[in-house]
């Protein structure tokens, strides 16, 4: 079995109502009505066939089941007994109280489908607030399934609009339970006062405010779960398919009437009639029981209603009235500038009570405001010129306005202070527009490293106040610019001058240290230096380090036999073993006998005789004479002239030699 758009109630029983303005269904016997398939379509016969398939069905558990039958090529379950062919409905209706104009409403359910459901991509709701009257073709709000097995959402179609505005996005997942919980308020006709907003699970409501939310000619609202679900032949991705639901509610949240105040009863209100009388009249449906009459005679009779000590603000302005066959067509002033409808006919058959939006107004001091009625003729059904006013409504603007700021913004540090950091932020209004927005700290600011909060704040002109706020970071990511000193040669091995790396960086001060050892040994050490910033940045290099032999017994290899001479002339002779002979000043004989042997002249005219094995000599400063004995041997003669003897028995290196 498939799913495609069913809607199941978990409902058993009776409607609990912890009180007049909440309802909760137990069973199929909870709602006021039930709108099941009573026909099946064959598309072969093109005929529809009576049906007792019992679609909606208490499971047990407060479970209430919604199933819909569809089998492509052969028939499938319809609307109710009419003849639609596109469609299929099972549904149940009315749940507590109905839905007023300016009132707020929460519907909530915990719904599922069959494991295999699917939406077709056809209209699937499982969820309607419709009209009972005025036009009740197209619903209000709906929570619908989407094609495939994972999208849903929760839309409006107000009277302004051509067709279904989302308010909400979610996610869903077939023969999984999921709450969804609508809160609704309703508007009168052209008024942005109403919501739609959508929790998912128990998430935060999300969706729309400060919206118009009304079907034309409306003024009583119900809801109904089930499913409703568009068709036709060869769809391959439903079948028979099914919604659960578990505790369908309907609760009355609010009703929200304008503020103490800003309802003015024609009737109570001073008022000043020209070419024609006032008389107040007893109605039990109008507000107060009573409406207030101009029994004009002709076109050009008009009245005048003073609406006294109201503040400063924006406002929306409503009117009712009591409509009948014995009205006229009135034109409305708001002090001396038209409002509303330019020609409002107020005639109808039978009676009605009709509540119309007729503008949004800004009153910039406060005071007393006077609306004029003017009757520019009637209706040719209609049995008399009477101009009707029951009670005039100003709704305080007390939506904020909306901000759109940047996503949180990282920048890299231009310097030790941070950086400085530029971004702009709109502010909308439902009903002032675009508004000017203060940003702080402002724009073009200085930020420090780290976070840092920016808070935009908007008014409008009824003072309410928007707020949104992004978060700015400035990070370092960039690494010093290390700068090594040379590469050096040296003769002293015990903490050698080797030079000092600088570093710098532009958000901070790095902190330079290096590896170099406190004792080198002869030849090669390569130093690392390394760079790093308050913020983990690092910069590294190698510098070359090189260790001749010199006059720095400290070069000494450790387990050498250590011989030094001094500044005089000296004769050095060493041993078998290895030998450390530093001639240091003079003219110096050294004769390094066997071993490997390390031998530095030093400054003078030397004689060197390195004998066997695989040694380093160092002539140094100096006219030297240097006999390299057998072995591999490295020979450096230094500044002077020297004469180098070194016999071709092993791999030799020698430099500084003719």
């Amino acid at each position: 079995m498939r799913l495609s758009c069913v809607v199941c109630l978990v409902l058993a029983g009776v409607v609990r109502a912890s009180s007049a303005d909440a309802a909760t269904a137990t069973s199929l016997s909870s709602f006021e009505g039930r709108e099941e398939p009573a026909v099946v379509y064959s598309p072969l016969s093109n005929a529809f066939t009576p049906d007792s398939y019992p679609n909606m069905t208490d499971q047990g558990s407060g479970i209430v089941r919604f199933e819909l039958r569809y089998r492509p090529g052969q028939w499938w379950d319809g609307d109710r007994t009419t003849t639609s062919r596109d469609r299929q409905r099972a549904e149940v209706k009315g749940l507590g109280p109905h839905q007023k104009p300016n009132e707020s409403f929460e519907y909530s359910t915990t719904w599922r489908t069959n494991p295999t459901f699917t939406g077709s991509g056809r209209f699937c709701h499982f969820f309607q607030l419709k009209a009972t009257d005025g036009d009740s073709g197209a619903p209000l709000v709906v929570a619908s399934i989407g094609s495939g097995q994972s999208s849903a959402t929760a839309r409006y179609w107000p009277g302004t609009s051509s067709n279904f505005i989302v308010a909400r996005s979610y996610n869903w997942v077939p023969d999984t339970w999921q709450n969804l919980r609508l809160r609704i308020t309703t508007s009168v006709a052209g008024a942005n006062t109403g919501e739609l907003r959508a929790s998912v699970n128990g998430d935060a409501l999300e969706g729309v405010t400060g919206v118009p939310m009304y079907r034309p000619d409306s003024t009583d609202y119900r809801p109904k779960w089930g499913l409703y679900r568009g068709v036709e032949d060869g769809l391959t991705m439903i079948g028979d398919d099914y919604v659960e639901h578990k505790d369908a509610a309907a609760t009355k949240v609010s009703t929200d009437p304008p503020p103490p105040g800003l309802r003015f009863e024609a009737e109570l209100i001073p008022l000043q009639a020209f070419g024609a009388t006032t008389a107040v009249q007893n109605d039990a449906k109008n507000s107060g029981g009573k409406w207030m009459a101009l029994l004009a005679d002709g076109a050009g009779d008009s009245v005048e209603y003073t609406l006294q000590n109201v503040p400063a603000g924006t406002y929306d302005l409503t009117m009712k009235y009591k409509s009948h066959p014995n009205r006229g067509v009135i034109t409305i002033h708001l002090d001396g500038a038209p409002i509303g409808p330019q020609a409002l006919d107020q005639y109808s058959n039978p009676q009605a009570y009709p509540e119309i939006f007729l503008g949004t107004v800004r009153l910039a001091v406060a005071g007393d405001h006077v609306i004029r009625q003017t009757v520019l003729g009637k209706n040719p059904l209609a049995g008399a010129f009477t101009a009707s006013a029951d009670v005039f409504i100003l709704l305080p603007d007390r939506v904020p306005p909306r901000l759109t700021v940047p996503d949180d913004i990282e920048v890299e540090a231009t310097g030790p202070g941070g950086a400085t950091v530029s971004f702009s932020a709109t502010a909308s209004d439902d009903k002032d527009g675009e508004v000017p927005v203060t940003l702080s700290p402002p724009s073009g600011s200085l930020f420090a490293l780290g976070e840092s909060a920016v808070v935009a704040t908007a008014f409008d002109f009824a003072g309410n106040k928007g707020t949104e706020s992004f978060t700015i970071t400035v990070v370092d990511t960039t690494p010093p610019v290390l700068t090594l000193p040379p590469n050096v040669t040296l003769s002293a091995c015990d903490r050698p001058n080797i030079g000092q790396a600088t570093a710098v960086d532009l958000a901070s001060t790095p902190v330079v240290t290096n590896d170099a050892p406190a004792l080198f040994g002869l030849g090669v050490t390569y130093v690392t230096w390394r760079a790093v910033d308050p913020s983990g940045n690092v910069a590294t290099g190698v510098q070359t380090v090189t260790i001749e032999l010199g006059d720095d017994p400290k070069c000494c290899p450790v387990g050498a036999n250590v011989i030094v001479g001094t500044s005089a002339p000296n004769v050095l002779v060493g041993t078998a073993g290895p030998d450390c002979i530093l001639g240091l000043g003079g003219h110096d004989v050294i004769a390094a006998l066997g071993g490997d042997d390390l031998l530095s002249g030093g400054a003078g005219n030397d004689t060197i005789v390195a004998g066997l094995g695989d040694d380093l000599v160092m002539g140094g400063p100096g006219d030297d004479i240097i006999a390299a004995g057998p072995g591999s041997d490295d020979v450096d003669g230094g500044p002077g002239t020297d004469v180098c003897a070194v016999p071709g028995d092993g791999t030799d290196s020698v430099a500084a030699c003719p």
